[in-house]
C-alpha cells in the first residue's frame, strides 16, 4: 500500500527522500534542512563537550591551587613562630651583639629546627625544603643549610626577601636606606648563587625581644 504524505506528517513520521513534504513542499528542501541541521548539532556536541572538558580540568585547577596556598601557609607560619619565639630572638641577638664571631648556638639551633620541619614534611609526604637561611639586620647571610662557604657572610641586602621592594638591585647599587623586612614575605624569583637555580623565597623578620627592630631575616626556599 503505497504511503499517504499527509499522514505521514499529521503522525509526525519524515517522509522519505522521494516523498514531497505539505510542511516544506518538496523533498528538495527537506534533504537540505536535514544537511544544514547536522553540521549545528555537531558544533553543538563539541562545544558541549569542550565546556564540559573544561569544567572537569577547573576543580583539579582549584584543589592544586588550594593545597599549594596552605602549604605556603604552613612554612610561613612555621617561620613566624621560630622568629616569634623569645628564646630564639634572644640567640640571634646575642650573635648579633657578638658581631657574629660566636654562632656555634645559634647554628645548632637552626640546624635542628630545620631537621624538624625536613621530617614534618616527610611524614606528611610533601618535599623539604631546598634550603633554610639567616641573614642580619645589614643582609649578610649568618647562617645556612645545606651549608655552602661560598654564601656564608655574603651580603645580599639587594635581594628582594631582605628589603621586599618588589624588584631586585644591582650588586653595588643598593639605596643607602635599603632595610630588612618587617612583615612575612615572598619573594621575587633569583638565581641561586649556591644551587644556580631560580628559587622563591619565604621570609620573616627577626624582631629583638622588646619588638623594637629587627636584628635579622629568617627564609626557606
Amino acid at each position: 500500500m503505497a504511503a499517504n504524505p499527509a499522514r505521514m506528517a499529521m503522525v509526525g513520521v519524515a517522509p522519505s527522500a522521494n516523498s514531497v513534504s505539505p510542511v516544506t513542499g518538496s523533498a528538495t528542501r527537506v534533504t537540505a534542512s536535514r544537511a544544514t541541521s547536522l553540521p549545528s548539532a555537531v558544533s553543538t556536541a563539541r562545544n558541549n563537550l569542550t565546556e564540559r572538558a573544561l569544567e572537569s580540568d577547573v576543580l583539579p585547577a582549584k584543589i592544586l591551587a588550594r593545597s599549594l596556598q596552605r602549604d605556603l601557609e604552613d612554612r610561613r607560619m612555621e617561620l613566624e613562630r621560630i622568629a616569634g619565639d623569645p628564646q630564639f630572638q634572644q640567640i640571634v641577638e646575642e650573635a648579633s651583639n657578638g658581631d657574629w664571631q660566636e654562632r656555634d648556638k645559634l647554628t645548632s639551633t637552626l640546624d635542628r629546627l630545620k631537621l624538624q620541619a625536613d621530617e614534618n614534611r616527610e611524614r606528611l609526604g610533601r618535599p623539604p625544603d631546598q634550603s633554610w637561611f639567616l641573614t642580619d639586620s645589614q643582609g649578610f647571610q649568618r647562617w645556612r643549610n645545606a651549608f655552602d662557604p661560598d654564601t656564608i657572610d655574603q651580603n645580599y641586602a639587594h635581594r628582594d626577601y631582605f628589603h621586599g621592594r618588589g624588584l631586585e638591585y644591582a650588586r653595588g647599587a643598593v639605596p643607602d636606606d635599603i632595610e630588612p623586612i618587617q612583615k612575612p614575605i615572598i619573594s621575587l624569583a633569583f638565581r641561586s648563587e649556591a644551587t644556580k637555580k631560580f628559587m622563591v623565597a619565604l621570609a620573616v623578620p627577626v624582631w629583638d625581644e622588646n619588638h623594637q627592630y629587627v636584628t635579622g631575616v629568617l627564609a626557606r626556599t
